[in-house]
């Protein structure tokens, strides 16, 4: 993320995208990623998975905003999002490059038919002064819950274990 300096709209952030390379698939009524790399954050990302029905998706049906071209856009609209960009720029890691691996599936008509799956593996990551030695994660959206199977970060001090779920329908 980044501010537009190439003549776009001054104020406007810009997702930085790198090293991109993939597959993508588009018959009738899907969307079919077999594949992609590509580096965001310094973080390599591996994503595959298809979904049915992407002309029937609805943001709203699963927690999203919808784009409302009529309604004027609210002081924290894109706030949140601005301000986890903000906390991934200012991670740095050390070692190996870590690896963020999504894999999803699902019909969009139906979004509680959507399955991700995502793993992160990362090692010394650095963040405003601190400094952890590993960080893994496993988490899923099954059925309209977000589930951390496993989250485990060590640092000098000792280990943190967790685990839990976010129901979208209940928040």
């Amino acid at each position: 993320l980044s501010q537009a300096s190439d003549g776009k709209k001054r104020g406007t952030e810009v997702l930085e995208v790198t090293k991109l390379s993939g597959r993508l698939f588009l018959p009738p009524q899907q969307v079919y990623l077999s594949q992609l790399e590509a580096e965001v954050f310094g973080i390599r990302v591996q994503a595959s998975g298809r979904v049915v029905n992407p002309q029937d998706f609805d943001a709203k049906a699963i927690g999203l905003p919808k784009e409302d071209k009529e309604k004027k856009p609210e002081k924290d609209d894109g706030a949140k999002l601005k301000k986890l960009f903000a906390e991934l720029r200012s991670l740095h890691f050390g070692g190996e490059q870590p690896v963020l691996d999504l894999r999803f599936t699902g019909d969009l008509a139906e979004p509680n038919s959507l399955f991700v799956e995502a793993s992160l593996e990362a090692e010394n990551v650095f963040h405003r002064g601190y400094r952890l030695n590993r960080l893994h994660i496993i988490a899923s959206l099954r059925d309209g819950v977000v589930q951390v199977a496993r989250i485990t970060a060590t640092d000098h001090r000792g280990r943190l274990d967790g685990r839990g779920g976010y129901d979208l329908a209940k928040r």
